[in-house]
């Protein structure tokens, strides 16, 4: 399942750069985008692709294009698909600042899940005294 998780990760990126390398006339002035900002809002696309894959019905509206979840996320950080495109044209020519963007990326990724583990873990465990409550009523029908 972890092996699928990054290969979905190199995918999306893999094909989010060759998109992007359409728009290399941009690269010579840095990116649009602060790093600290790209990281956010790729860390959001990586999430909402996750969401996408695992349910059947968004997959199908996303492929047929009658959804376009990251322009609400380029909304969210106030730049426009261009400005997310020039920036990735960027990275695309220099890999040494991308993989430090993609490392950062895995590392937030990573802490999410660990925080949806968490809180799931936290909800299928009884409340705390739960279990005696249990044993409580029972020992008092007897």
């Amino acid at each position: 399942m972890r092996k699928t998780r990054i290969s979905l990760l190199a995918r999306t990126f893999t094909a989010l750069i060759a998109l992007s390398t359409l728009h290399l006339g941009a690269c010579s002035r840095g990116p649009r985008i602060p790093v600290d900002q790209f990281e956010l809002m790729l860390t959001d696309i990586m999430m909402v692709n996750a969401i996408i894959e695992t349910n059947d019905t968004l997959r199908q509206q996303f492929v047929e294009g009658r959804i376009a979840p990251y322009e609400s996320i380029f909304e969210q950080y106030g730049f426009t698909r261009a400005d997310f495109d020039s920036t990735l044209s960027y990275y695309a020519v220099h890999p040494a600042e991308m993989d430090e963007v993609l490392d950062n990326l895995v590392t937030r990724l990573q802490h999410a899940q660990k925080s949806l583990e968490h809180d799931g873990a936290t909800d299928d465990e009884p409340a705390e005294g739960a279990e005696d409550e249990t044993e409580d009523e029972t020992s008092d029908g007897e």
